[in-house]
C-alpha cells in the first residue's frame, strides 16, 4: 500500500486503523496539559468580550463540573 504522507508517530493495529503514539489518552487529559504548560496563554477570545487563560477555563470547567 502507497502512504504519500509521513506515518513517523503512528502506528496501525491489526484492524489498520492508524492510531498516533503520542496522544493524549483524553479531551481531559490534553486540556490538563495544556493548563499546565500554557496556563497564562489565551484560551478563548470573544469579540469585543471577555478574554480568559488556560487556568481560568480550567478553573470554571471545574466549578462548572463540581469540582
Amino acid at each position: 500500500m502507497i502512504r504519500p504522507f509521513d506515518q513517523s508517530g503512528i502506528t496501525r493495529g491489526a484492524d489498520d486503523i492508524a492510531r498516533y503514539d503520542s496522544r493524549p489518552g483524553s479531551l481531559l487529559e490534553m486540556l490538563r496539559n495544556t493548563v499546565d504548560q500554557h496556563a497564562s496563554s489565551e484560551a478563548i477570545v470573544e469579540i469585543g468580550g471577555e478574554r480568559i487563560n488556560y487556568n481560568e477555563l480550567w478553573d470554571r470547567a471545574a466549578h462548572l463540573a463540581g469540582g
